[in-house]
């Protein structure tokens, strides 16, 4: 999955909170810029069980 528009200032510890809220991670990379390694406010992620993926994305969109 794709999350993007996060907060610079975010940790990826404080990242991987939020979307492991769903269940448990199987990857995740959060993006950074490669001089100063802060982060470029998006991220990719995989959940260990693809049921969750779907229930992730439900709530999202549940946020539009």
């Amino acid at each position: 999955m794709f999350c993007g528009g996060l907060p610079y200032d975010l940790t990826e510890r404080e990242i991987r909170e939020l979307v492991g809220a769903y269940g448990p991670l199987k990857a995740f990379h959060l993006v950074k810029d490669k001089d100063s390694i802060l982060s470029k406010g998006y991220c990719f992620y995989e959940y260990a069980d693809p049921e969750v993926t779907d229930v992730a994305i439900a709530v999202s969109l549940s946020w539009l």
